[in-house]
């Protein structure tokens, strides 16, 4: 559906820049963003490979059991039927790691394995189990404690101190957080037709 709402904004866009004569802004405009987007890229694309290798050392290396130690409370108090000492539940600490670390985009082949896992529990192929919609808010809201990448978005486009949003951040995004933790736990398991 995405797809083709982007077509006819695009389609729409490519129309009107000819009804209004303006094709060469049209032009100009399609170039400098292509461009921009490839800059934007390469500035995150240094942060994204850092920490993603620190991401693979730590589950190499077996840190993430203690990731899963350190989190354990929370998660079982989240996920009640998740065994501990699973691969799911190595699965979910680390990927609320890398979300701690502002690294959504890194954490996203573990948040597919953890999907994966829980979609074994489903009554039926079409409905999501209160486990998997806790994971997706918890994915969608994570509590970041180091933006990186924001940091790092902010430095290529020459913030003074790249860091200074961090304890607006840290207010922000604890309160989705407890607000997603909230309303999931309140409405989860009610029926809906």
């Amino acid at each position: 559906m995405m797809n083709y709402i982007w077509c006819a904004i695009i389609l729409l866009s490519v129309i009107f820049s000819f009804i209004c004569g303006s094709t060469e802004g049209l032009s100009s405009a399609i170039i400098a963003s292509g461009k921009q987007s490839v800059e934007f890229l390469l500035s995150v694309l240094g942060v994204f490979c850092f920490w993603g290798g620190i991401m693979n050392i730590i589950e190499k290396s077996g840190l993430n059991k203690l990731f899963s130690k350190a989190l354990s409370p929370i998660i079982k108090l989240l996920f009640k039927d998740v065994k501990p000492k699973s691969k799911l539940f190595d699965a979910i600490s680390l990927s609320m790691a890398a979300g701690l670390l502002g690294l959504g985009n890194a954490s996203t082949p573990l948040g597919i394995l953890v999907m994966k896992e829980f979609a074994k529990d489903r009554p039926n192929g079409y409905t999501a189990t209160n486990n998997m919609v806790m994971f997706v808010v918890l994915n969608s809201t994570a509590l970041k404690v180091f933006p990186s990448t924001i940091a790092a978005v902010r430095q290529n486009n020459g913030a003074a101190n790249p860091l200074d949003f961090v304890a607006a951040s840290l207010v922000a995004s604890f309160a989705s957080v407890a607000t997603g933790i909230i309303l999931t736990k309140m409405l989860g398991g009610k029926k809906y037709e």
